[in-house]
């Protein structure tokens, strides 16, 4: 199986989940493509698949029925037994031909060697994470946020999905207060290490852009077969760059240049508003004769935010008063 897990449990879980061996496994394979709406991610059959999966079905052979089918689970999110209704097929030939599609559009999407237009073109990937605690090595992650944004920062993609409780995992009131989430919403969230790959999956090669970055891929390393990101951009040291004696807090931040934004610490919210903070402070600093490669792959440390995790062999780290010194 080609998604990741840290432990035997774990890798239960998923194989109970998504036994391809089962149609219950299509279903819920197909289910997971249509919700997450990402450029690429590995699937349970060990290939890729693209958000524009309407052209892999084209080429994939399907017949008559099998197409019905797709039609009517994946673009119409039918149940079985609606799909039943609507098309006279039976509930078996209905498990039959999904099945059958999964394994034909695999095989097509495995023989093409297109990728999507911007892929290996510059790009970044804005994101952020909820999460049960600060501790990446013992929390976990319950909501995942990504935009992708071409190198002129239009938007090009997004990424979102709740992620559900490991077993044994709670929510803290704290947590719950702040983020507006509980244990019923993330019920129907995907499994961390699945949502994980996929958020690795949507990052693929861009440049990695967020709040405090060290935090967000911190957790981003829960997902075992993650490779640390190249390059990654993060806002809060952008903006103490700018201003190193300005608080720097996202809701700090998006008050004093007055971006409009929903609740914070709601992961999509929280990507919108860094979108819009990123342009502002990417246009402030190059005014200021700093450019990209000046702040990429830095973290500038301060007592109120410590290191805890070093996201790549080429992280620079720099205090806050020896920034104050130089400046």
């Amino acid at each position: 199986m080609a998604v990741g897990y840290n432990t035997e449990h774990q890798m239960k879980q998923l194989e109970l989940r998504y036994p391809m061996n089962k149609t219950s496994g299509v279903h819920a394979a197909l289910r997971d493509i249509h919700k997450l709406h990402v450029e690429k991610y590995q699937n349970h059959a060990c290939i890729d698949f693209v958000v524009d999966l309407q052209r892999v079905i084209r080429n994939a052979g399907l017949t008559k029925t099998e197409k019905q089918v797709i039609y009517y689970f994946y673009e119409k999110q039918f149940e079985v037994n609606e799909i039943e209704v609507e098309t006279g097929l039976s509930k078996g030939k209905i498990h039959h031909d999904l099945k059958a599609s999964l394994h034909k559009i695999s095989k097509s999407y495995c023989g093409e060697k297109k990728e999507m237009d911007y892929m290996g073109t510059k790009t970044y990937v804005v994101y952020d994470v909820e999460t049960t605690g600060l501790d990446y090595k013992s929390d976990q992650v319950i909501e995942i946020a990504a935009v992708k944004l071409d190198k002129r920062l239009n938007e090009i993609g997004k990424f979102h999905t709740l992620v559900a409780l490991n077993d044994g995992i709670t929510l803290s009131d704290h947590i719950k207060e702040i983020t507006g989430i509980n244990e019923v919403d993330l019920k129907s969230g995907m499994l961390e290490q699945l949502a994980l790959q996929c958020l690795d999956g949507f990052i693929g090669d861009s440049i990695v852009v967020a709040h405090n970055a060290q935090f967000d891929l911190g957790f981003l390393s829960r997902y075992h077969k993650h490779i640390p990101v190249e390059r990654f951009i993060c806002t809060r040291s952008m903006a103490i760059l700018a201003d190193p004696e300005g608080k720097a807090s996202l809701g700090n931040l998006v008050e004093r240049y007055g971006i409009e934004h929903g609740r914070l610490h709601q992961a999509m919210n929280d990507v919108e508003a860094e979108v819009e903070l990123f342009r502002i402070l990417k246009e402030e600093l190059r005014k200021k004769g700093l450019h990209e490669k000046d702040y990429t792959n830095l973290i500038v440390a301060s007592p109120e935010r410590p290191i805890y995790y070093v996201p790549n062999d080429y992280t620079k780290i720099i205090s806050r008063e020896e920034l104050k010194k130089t400046s």
